[in-house]
């Protein structure tokens, strides 16, 4: 049975990070418009899917101009 503690009793890593940015926010330890930014910014500018963009247009690239993707790929 899955519940907001998790299977070790441990509440789920959205909750966590939920209740340490209030804890933080109640502190005056953090600035909630400043954090919203860096998280946005992460979200659309740094994190994993601009980088996986960047790969996908890499091997689209490669497709097109007729070069040869490694068999070691799965699924080329």
């Amino acid at each position: 049975m899955t519940t907001p503690t998790g299977s070790e009793g441990r509440l789920s890593p959205a909750l966590r990070t939920e209740a340490l940015e209030q804890l933080l926010t109640e502190r005056g330890l953090i600035d909630p418009k400043a954090m919203n930014e860096l998280i946005t910014t992460y979200e659309t500018n740094v994190g994993p899917l601009n980088g996986a963009k960047v790969v996908a247009r890499a091997w689209t690239g490669c497709r097109r101009a007729g070069t040869r993707i490694p068999p070691t790929v799965p699924g080329w």
